[in-house]
């Protein structure tokens, strides 16, 4: 079957050995495979050697979850849900960490699923089938204490920035430098609380062993101030009419590698 039980996942993880001895640079995941994401995640497999350390999967009930019409409203897995399943089951044999959602009460920006409180969410799991595996995706990492983390952060946070950034403080930074690659689009950001943007925030300034390389495709979606783009100082990430007019070229090349 295409998509394997709770159990026989949980046996593929249990038998998938870390790709590197200790010490070695390495990267790990954590997306909610949309399109661009996956795109972001093959990309990266294309370029790292190793398979990556741990691939998180960022439970975004907002798309992850439906609810059915009529008196008796049923919560169940969503067809988006079931196509970032594929991806999963395809290209990573289905070993992945389900990070579930646990942005509460978030508000109308995230449609019905704002309204959900704690418990409602983590309710959510049943619906997909999925327990949280967010502590295992840390073990998975923090074990393998690899000299340079590459973490591609491509998805919301869903309300669980605190345990990671706390986690990678406290049982990795001192032995580890940790970079970030963030697609810090709108969307992810709707989705991610200030909490979680904050313990990103408060991770990068309190190392230098932490950097940060941002992309995104809207003006105003930046994680940091001021923003850390992939392409650094070469083109500006905000114009004035009068700065655009004076040099075209410029403008044109800014927009281009932005879009």
């Amino acid at each position: 079957k295409l998509f394997r039980s709770q159990v026989d996942r949980r046996k593929l993880l249990q038998m998938a050995s870390v790709p590197m001895g200790k010490g070695d640079s390495q990267w790990a995941w954590l997306g909610d495979m949309e399109l661009d994401d996956t795109l972001l995640g093959l990309g990266a497999a294309g370029i790292f050697p190793t398979p990556p350390l741990a691939v998180g999967f960022l439970v975004n009930a907002a798309h992850c979850a439906e609810q059915s019409s009529g008196d008796s409203a049923v919560t169940k897995a969503s067809e988006m849900y079931r196509e970032k399943r594929v991806f999963l089951d395809t290209f990573f044999r289905g070993l992945f960490f389900a990070v579930l959602d646990r942005y509460a009460k978030a508000g109308k920006s995230r449609g019905w699923v704002g309204d959900l409180t704690a418990e409602e969410l983590a309710r959510l799991g049943v619906a997909y089938g999925l327990t949280d595996e967010l502590s295992e995706w840390i073990e998975r990492v923090v074990d393998a204490q690899p000299s340079v983390l590459h973490l591609l952060l491509s998805g919301p946070l869903i309300g669980r920035g605190r345990e990671v950034c706390q986690a990678l403080r406290e049982r990795l930074l001192d032995k580890t430098q940790i970079v970030f690659w963030t697609y810090a689009g709108s969307f992810n950001l709707t989705h991610s609380s200030e909490e979680d943007r904050q313990s990103l925030r408060d991770l990068f300034d309190s190392s230098p062993r932490v950097s940060m390389v941002e992309t995104t495709l809207k003006s105003g979606s930046w994680l940091c101030d001021p923003s850390r783009p992939f392409w650094g100082q070469a083109c500006p990430t905000a114009w004035t009419l009068e700065e655009a007019k004076t040099n075209a070229v410029g403008y044109d090349m800014s927009t281009d590698i932005q879009s």
